[in-house]
């Protein structure tokens, strides 16, 4: 079984999900049966609703990819009760995934547990990507930032490489090292 977990900025290219379209299809192909995408969620910013994790979870639900949510409990709450519009993006979202896993399960929201999130998520995941505008073995040197510690979480957890794709123009750039 594999499982894809990505991580990513919440503003990226609209070019992105092309990319994500074609990486998920090339995996569906070599992986016909047992292939899950993870997604963390995140739809994005109110003026521009386009997050990695949307268009991760989009690009599968597109190519009819089973998917799953990763948030912490009351996260949608948390972040999207103020726009109505976000809120219903959100709960969509999580109407066509698979599964909805809040990570940690039990906690009221708070924001640290976006990090308790990343390593729940690279934990449970076969082959990792990376939606960013800094290649990943750079973002390994960041003090902060939620991508920054999904990908530390990785190299925490011997991943050795990352499937990058440049946020700034949807390019695929392949396999990078750690």
């Amino acid at each position: 079984m594999k499982r894809l977990v990505l991580t990513g900025h919440r503003v990226i290219n609209d070019a992105c999900l092309e990319t994500m379209e074609i990486i998920l299809t090339d995996w569906y192909m070599a992986h016909t049966t047992g292939l899950t995408v993870i997604s963390g969620g995140n739809l994005g910013t109110k003026w521009k609703p386009s997050g990695a994790d949307r268009m991760w979870a989009k690009a599968a639900a597109n190519l009819h990819i089973p998917y799953e949510i990763w948030v912490p409990k009351g996260y949608g709450e948390h972040y999207y009760s103020h726009s109505g519009d976000m809120m219903k993006r959100f709960n969509n979202m999580c109407k066509g995934a698979s599964k909805v896993v809040y990570a940690p399960p039990t906690e009221p929201f708070h924001w640290q547990n976006n990090f308790v999130r990343n390593e729940m998520m690279v934990g449970t995941g076969t082959d990792f990507f990376s939606c960013s505008s800094i290649e990943p073995r750079l973002l390994l040197k960041k003090s902060n930032g939620g991508t920054a510690d999904a990908v530390k979480e990785m190299a925490k957890n011997g991943i050795s490489s990352v499937h990058w794709i440049r946020s700034t123009d949807g390019a695929d750039m392949g396999e990078m090292p750690l």
